[in-house]
């Protein structure tokens, strides 16, 4: 239990500009309900990384702390976000989804600073564009035609 939450930690709340010191993520596991000491917290810390995961530590300008590095930049997700309310082929409501998926990406500090976007006007009404290109990627991978 501790593992999963420390990496939920990390990706919500810390950044490169927002790294979280040891007795602040001892604390943030306590809110969860997950006593922990610095020890069981550095061995956690490693087997994230072990798994993969890209935690970096840093002592500098005056904190010192720990931050999980984003598959992607906040410049990134902004573009990916325009570009998703924009297109016209989502309804409003498939827009909205992937857009809260994409600042799911960033810690909640990134997310914040994004500025706000505006819906294209010219949205389509039909909701079932994303199932049908799930359909079509389906019959894509298993070589079948679709009727």
């Amino acid at each position: 239990m501790r593992t999963p939450a420390l990496l939920r930690i990390l990706e919500t709340r810390s950044d490169r500009a927002h790294r979280i010191s040891m007795p602040e993520l001892i604390l943030y596991l306590e809110e969860e309900g997950i006593l922990a000491e610095r020890k069981s917290v550095y061995g956690s810390l490693r087997a994230l990384q072990d798994a993969g995961f890209d935690i970096r530590f840093s002592r500098s300008g005056g904190k010192q702390g720990y931050w999980l590095e984003g598959t992607y930049s906040p410049a990134e997700i902004l573009v990916l976000r325009n570009a998703v309310y924009e297109s016209p082929s989502l309804s409003a409501s498939a827009s909205e989804t992937l857009a809260e998926k994409l600042l799911g990406e960033l810690s909640c500090h990134q997310a914040a600073s994004l500025p706000k976007a505006d819906l294209f006007a010219g949205k389509t009404d039909n909701e079932e564009v994303l199932s049908s290109i799930s359909v079509l990627l389906e019959a894509i991978r298993e070589n079948v035609s679709v009727l």
